[in-house]
């Protein structure tokens, strides 16, 4: 081997060496390519696959909620054997803010359509049903319409100040009615400075919210004897305002018929003289026992 021969057998057993530690270190590099990208897959496919056993486990809790009465996330509680809950009591999902037909109706039936002005009870000049605002004697009206039209857009004030004097307290739409219609005829409410307005307040949360039906009973008969105060002219019970009262009373507490007619009224009065045993029993005393029978007279009973 000569000299050269000598000189360069050494640069190429480096050169070989070299492309061997250089091939190696390739492979090892597309190793761990490969490696991470499978090991990639398969965290992907685990992600994807437990997802989709959760989403399994979740529909099957949503399925079987409603007949466990258990919370999805209550599912290794034992299974609930208590009774049912008793139903909620009716309560409005939406405010009413006007008034409804049994409400129009039912003042229609005490105000009597008047074509020409005329002097009330009270002293006033009246005129259509129940209006006194501007009235002179020797106004008339056109048509029973004029009228009705008249009748809405005074009711539209009382039934604001109503909404106003019960704020966030949820009335139903024969609460309304029927505080729209007293106030309207006895302004019993007076923006809320008025003992009936405070009393109501206070019962009226209770009232829509018991699912005792003996206890909402109680309490209706409350807020109705209380409001069958306002039935006096110049300082004497008049039996026409009464009527009206003890009306509203079973409009408010929701009867379907509420307007007591002059003999019905009669006879109820008969009957709680005889009760109470005298024709002059005390006021607040003669009230409650009228209440009682006009409930009576629609079949609310104590349960």
């Amino acid at each position: 081997m000569s000299f050269f021969q000598r000189l360069r057998a050494p640069t190429q057993q480096k050169n070989s060496e070299k492309e061997e530690a250089t091939s190696s270190t390739m492979s090892r590099h597309d190793f761990i390519v490969a490696a991470t990208a499978s090991l990639g897959a398969l965290v992907v496919n685990e992600a994807f696959r437990n997802r989709a056993e959760l989403q399994r486990d979740i529909e099957g809790q949503q399925r079987q909620a409603p007949t466990t009465g258990k919370h999805p996330s209550h599912g290794n509680q034992q299974d609930d054997t208590r009774s049912p809950a008793l139903p909620a009591v009716s309560r409005p999902t939406v405010r009413p803010t006007i008034p409804s037909d049994a409400a129009i109706s039912l003042i229609k039936s005490f105000e009597d359509y008047r074509s020409k002005a005329y002097i009330c009870p009270a002293g006033q000049p009246t005129i259509g049903y129940g209006h006194t605002k501007g009235v002179e004697l020797g106004d008339t009206l056109q048509s029973e319409s004029e009228a009705s039209s008249i009748l809405k857009r005074d009711l539209q004030g009382h039934t604001k100040c109503v909404l106003r004097v019960f704020r966030g307290i949820p009335l139903t739409q024969a609460q309304l009615d029927a505080l729209t219609s007293a106030d309207f005829n006895a302004s019993c409410l007076k923006n809320g400075a008025s003992g009936f307005a405070q009393y109501a307040r206070s019962i009226l949360p209770e009232l829509n919210t018991t699912r005792d039906p003996n206890r909402r009973l109680e309490l209706q008969k409350k807020l109705v004897s209380y409001l069958c105060r306002y039935n006096r002219v110049d300082g004497e019970i008049f039996d026409g305002l009464l009527r009206r009262r003890l009306s509203e009373g079973l409009l408010l507490a929701g009867t379907k018929d509420p307007i007591i007619s002059t003999d019905e009224y009669k006879t109820l009065k008969d009957q709680a003289h005889k009760r109470l045993r005298t024709d002059s029993p005390p006021p607040q005393r003669f009230i409650r026992e009228m209440v009682s029978r006009s409930f009576a007279s629609r079949g609310l009973l104590r349960r």
